[in-house]
């Protein structure tokens, strides 16, 4: 009895781009390799945000950019993530935990590159 078999031999993948926002799923991909869902945020999310990271957060503008960030996020790696709305202070600092410094850049370089006008610039706007 002969085994007849093929070898198939591939290229090492190329280096992963920089984050980007792909058209599929709002989804980006982050230095550490991790897929990150992003959704858009709607006026009752950014409501809710405000009343959870009362009115200090959110006049902090880099801290209000990485809880939108972190609110954002539908999904890691194909899991889901509880919308904005299911979120308080706490779970909202445990994503940014989570998402830690790359995956914040990522979902932020994502929301410029599919919204255009970042969320903060957004708020920032509507609280004038």
């Amino acid at each position: 009895m002969t085994d007849d078999f093929k070898v198939t031999m591939n290229e090492p993948a190329a280096p992963k781009p920089a984050p980007r926002a792909l058209a599929e799923g709002n989804v980006v991909t982050d230095s550490a390799g991790r897929r990150i869902g992003i959704r858009r945020l709607s006026a009752l999310d950014k409501a809710r945000i405000f009343r959870a990271i009362g009115g200090d957060g959110a006049d902090n503008n880099r801290y209000l950019g990485m809880v939108l960030a972190a609110a954002s996020v539908s999904s890691i790696d194909g899991e889901p993530q509880p919308p904005a709305t299911a979120l308080g202070l706490r779970q909202i600092e445990a994503m940014i935990g989570r998402l830690d410094d790359h995956g914040i850049q990522a979902v932020g370089d994502g929301m410029q590159e599919l919204y255009g006008a970042s969320q903060a610039d957004e708020l920032a706007i509507a609280k004038k």
